[in-house]
């Protein structure tokens, strides 16, 4: 029995200095999925995260998430399997634009 290959992918999002922004955190095919666990680094000299969201794909699952600086660790599992499901978005997360974040600025979001 050979191992399922997963994808998971963090949207572009933009704002302006001081607003907080959601990225989606998607998956290419959620079926028989039962957690997820994964890193994500920033550049907190332009952004800094302030937290995470479940989706209507993972409404049932418990989720924890640990900010550090410049990472954000989420962790998602449920009990049973996804089934029957595609791509979809596994979490929401959150992030606050520094204040003094020269417009146009960006940081790289890595998995």
């Amino acid at each position: 029995m050979s191992a399922e290959s997963y994808t998971i992918t963090v949207a572009n999002a933009g704002g302006l200095p001081g607003e907080t922004v959601p990225v989606p955190g998607r998956i290419d095919n959620a079926s028989d999925i039962a957690g997820v666990d994964m890193r994500l680094n920033y550049d907190h000299s332009v952004i800094t995260a302030t937290g995470a969201e479940k989706t209507a794909l993972t409404a049932g699952f418990n989720l924890n998430y640990h900010i550090g600086l410049p990472w954000i660790d989420i962790s998602l599992a449920d009990t049973d399997n996804l089934r029957g499901w595609g791509p979809g978005d596994l979490v929401t997360l959150e992030f606050q634009i520094d204040a003094g974040a020269v417009p146009g600025a960006g940081s790289l979001l890595n998995l």
